[in-house]
């Protein structure tokens, strides 16, 4: 049976904003679980994220209450699919280089920190980075974030709230 998936990155929020509050009860109302790469930065969020299934990394601007018990990376299998998801870390250059090293044998490998939306194919493995919630690297507020559908295949898209 066929899963999607909400994934977020970088929300930078200390507590739910109207614009989180819409995503959960607008396009994230009907999907089976949510992703979060890290940068979530407090409980508060974490606990408002958990309305649905909810799976999270650390990023490096989390509190350090959420560092003690979020991994830095772990691998989820998902509909027959292995999907490694981590935070990451450093320059946009090299990211996908540094993230990639990470996992060994994945299917895909969700990532967030640049801020910037990403799919791209390495080696047959799908590369994602959902953009940030909260700030653009190039300008504006966006509020970024992807779906990724898990059926025969993996079928990511870009949103924007």
């Amino acid at each position: 049976m066929a899963k999607t998936i909400g994934i977020l990155s970088d929300t930078h929020l200390r507590t739910p904003d109207r614009h989180l509050i819409a995503l959960l009860d607008g396009p994230f109302c009907k999907v089976d679980a949510i992703i979060h790469l890290g940068d979530m930065v407090s409980n508060e969020v974490y606990d408002f994220l958990r309305k649905k299934e909810l799976m999270a990394v650390a990023g490096n601007r989390d509190e350090e209450s959420l560092k003690a018990f979020l991994p830095k990376k772990q691998v989820l299998s998902m509909g027959g699919f292995r999907i490694g998801i981590i935070h990451g870390w450093g320059a946009f250059w090299g990211i996908l280089n540094r993230v990639g090293k990470e996992f060994q044998g994945v299917d895909a490998i969700l990532f967030g920190h640049t801020h910037r939306p990403l799919i791209k194919y390495l080696n047959g493995i799908l590369c994602l980075n959902p953009g940030s919630f909260k700030r653009d690297p190039l300008g504006g507020f966006h509020k970024r974030y992807a779906i990724l559908r898990i059926g025969k295949e993996l079928e990511p898209e870009l949103r924007s709230l």
